[in-house]
């Protein structure tokens, strides 16, 4: 204790010194003056005094070392509590600094492998512009020879040529349409708005239907909430029960991406020599419970290994081999839906294939 009493003496600052001496003094004074008072009027003696000066002071003396000693420590504690205090807020700052960073680096992560999936998909379309084109090219090359033939035969006159271009701009239109409908699915969204899923469905199979008709297998969508079926979305099909609010493109992306892997898996299927007693069908259910809209989409390739289930999601991941899947459809399908619509996508196995079930919140206009 000796000890450190006298280091903390020592750490006193001389002003600290001077005002133990100028109380002490003043304490000395008041209790000279009334002991002086004292003896006077003969109540003490001159030695009880002069004790009694010297014990006062002391004990004031002590009194105001300890005051502002503990003075002195509660400054030190605060100076202490401010610097661990300033050293928190940079460390608060460091780290949101930090979170910012990785957070960034998160999304720049994440727009890669948006642009990887696209050009992936992008790749895929390509394939079908040039599926969807060999037919209307090859009528016009036919509607050619024929015009050269009836010139030949004498058989050309103004009603036969215009019958020939009528039959080729409606060629022409079709796939002008074609390059519309893949041009507006790459068109990047500027804002959400509320859209029906019919003429969204609509849009997909325009882009989708030709490679599924090329490898055998029908489409079929199924509304539930109006119990009917059918093979094309016309535009008498009205299903204003069925509208959501975002970006229509996003939701047709990922329709495509599933649609896509079930077609591959009904291909895989026939590659190992496991046929259907049909014709192999993907189907596109649309349902609704409460204020949810659910579109299911149903293959009959067999479903999904139990062992890899909980893995499609993730990305890079992928059955097929490096010439035929980037492992990013799936993933980046997933991130579409849940991230960017507020929705849930997950999967399950039916008794015939895979069912891949969106689930969306109902658009529900203000009145």
């Amino acid at each position: 204790m000796e000890r450190l009493s006298v280091k903390k003496l020592t750490a006193l600052s001389p002003g600290h010194l001077l005002w133990i001496c100028v109380i002490s003094s003043e304490v000395l004074a008041m209790i000279i003056s009334s002991a002086m008072d004292m003896i006077l009027n003969g109540a003490i003696t001159y030695d009880y005094l002069i004790t009694g000066a010297v014990t006062s002071f002391l004990v004031s003396f002590i009194v105001t070392f300890l005051v502002l000693l503990l003075i002195g420590e509660i400054k030190r504690s605060e100076l202490a509590l401010c610097e661990k205090s300033n050293q928190l807020e940079e460390l608060n700052k460091t780290l949101e600094l930090k979170v910012k960073e990785e957070i960034e680096k998160s999304r720049q992560r994440e727009q890669l492998l948006v642009q990887q999936s696209k050009l992936a998909a992008m790749g895929e379309m390509l394939g079908s512009i040039a599926h969807q084109w060999r037919q209307p090219l090859s009528a016009i090359s036919v509607l050619f020879h024929d015009l050269k033939n009836a010139y030949e035969y004498g058989e050309l006159d103004k009603k036969y040529l215009n019958n020939s271009v009528k039959k080729a701009m409606q060629q022409i239109e079709f796939m002008s349409h074609t390059i519309d409908d893949f041009r507006n699915y790459f068109k990047p969204a500027i804002e959400k708005v509320p859209y029906e899923l019919k003429p969204t469905i609509k849009n997909m199979l325009s882009i989708i239907s030709p490679q599924l008709v090329n490898n055998a297998i029908s489409l079929k969508v199924t509304c539930k909430i109006h119990d009917m079926s059918f093979e094309e979305c016309d535009d008498s099909i009205v299903c204003k029960e069925a509208t959501i609010f975002g970006y229509p493109n996003e939701l047709i992306h990922v329709i495509i991406n599933i649609i896509s892997n079930a077609r591959d898996a009904i291909l895989e299927k026939r590659a190992n020599n496991v046929m259907s007693e049909t014709q192999d069908e993907i189907e596109i259910e649309i349902d609704k419970l409460e204020n949810n809209l659910y579109i299911r989409v149903k293959d009959d390739a067999g479903g999904i290994a139990d062992e890899i289930k909980d893995k499609i999601f993730e990305p890079y991941f992928s059955t097929k081999t490096d010439t035929m899947g980037t492992g990013l459809g799936l993933y980046m399908s997933k991130v579409i839906v849940e991230n960017n619509m507020g929705g849930k996508l997950y999967c399950e196995n039916t008794t015939k294939g895979a069912m891949f079930t969106i689930k969306l919140k109902q658009f529900l206009e203000k009145t």
